[in-house]
């Protein structure tokens, strides 16, 4: 639920954003919340706690929370791993998105 509350107020964020610079960080937050909303999902299917899911990838308790706490982002290697030890893989798709061109973002339908 928690980050469900980070991608909406990184969306309204969004609008107020002034550099591509800005844009970039918040993209790749937005990135992160995403891939660790379907991460949690299926640990919740499985009933694998953090702690759990730490040991299983290969690191510590505390940078499982950060990363759920949005304190650092993921990587494609711990994606890698997760995708590995949960038994999933995430399906990859592109869409229009945003213009990064102009001062102001233009959402495209």
């Amino acid at each position: 639920m928690k980050n469900r509350e980070n991608i909406q107020q990184a969306f309204k964020d969004l609008l107020a954003t002034n550099s591509t610079e800005e844009r970039v960080e918040l993209e790749t937050l937005v990135l992160s919340a995403k891939f660790l909303s379907e991460i949690e999902r299926v640990c919740q299917e499985q009933d694998i706690l953090k702690k759990d899911l730490a040991e299983m990838i290969g690191t510590s308790p505390s940078h499982v929370t950060q990363l759920f706490r949005g304190n650092k982002t993921i990587n494609l290697k711990t994606i890698a791993k997760l995708q590995i030890e949960l038994g999933i893989s995430f399906d990859i798709k592109s869409k229009p998105g945003l213009r990064v061109h102009s001062k102001l973002p233009i959402l495209h339908p």
